[in-house]
């Protein structure tokens, strides 16, 4: 696979992104390009449902940053909308994160983020459109339960890195002490 061999709290991607929120860090285990094995299997999760792939590369991502010091409260999976949940018939992010949980021992919370806007698919926008597109589409459902947390926000793949920031935003603006950012794959922009 094409391993990152990034650092969590000091990578570029990370950099990029502390830069439009106060995140913790960010971590992406493998290099997303065009043709590489990691396209391939991300594909076959999301496309040919093998949720299996989800857990498994989400057990390496575990792995990973198990390695360094995390006191994290929660994993929350970046939400689908329920109709493209229904439509895809689950969330390859709570598969991956269900991987993460296996080996970092942190409880899963899918029901404090829920996306709440049906967006039309990122693949062809650009990085502006991509954040447009994602203003307003998530929200917090129990402030309480985020109040002071230490959160592990799980993605598939970071490409511009909108889904996740304003992800990260709704979390910490509901009171979160910190949002980690752990992803299977980040674009070759980063």
């Amino acid at each position: 696979l094409p391993y990152t061999n990034d650092q969590p709290q000091q990578n570029y991607l990370a950099n990029q992104l502390r830069a439009l929120q106060p995140i913790d860090g960010v971590y992406a285990l493998c290099y997303f390009n065009r043709g590489n094995l990691i396209e391939h299997f991300i594909h076959h999760l999301k496309y040919r449902k093998r949720t299996d792939i989800g857990e498994h590369l989400g057990q390496r991502l575990g792995r990973k940053i198990q390695q360094y010091t995390f006191e994290y409260d929660y994993i929350i999976p970046v939400p689908l909308h329920p109709k493209k949940e229904l439509k895809r018939g689950f969330n390859q992010s709570y598969c991956i994160a269900r991987g993460v949980s296996n080996r970092v021992r942190i409880p899963i919370r899918k029901d404090l983020l829920i996306r709440k806007k049906y967006t039309a698919t990122q693949t062809k926008k650009s990085r502006i459109q991509r954040f447009e597109n994602m203003k307003n589409a998530f929200e917090v459902m129990n402030r309480a339960e985020i109040e002071g947390k230490q959160i592990i926000l799980v993605d598939d793949v970071i490409t511009t890195g909108s889904t996740a920031i304003t992800c990260a935003e709704v979390l910490l603006n509901a009171g979160a002490a910190n949002v980690f950012i752990a992803a299977i794959a980040k674009a070759d922009l980063f």
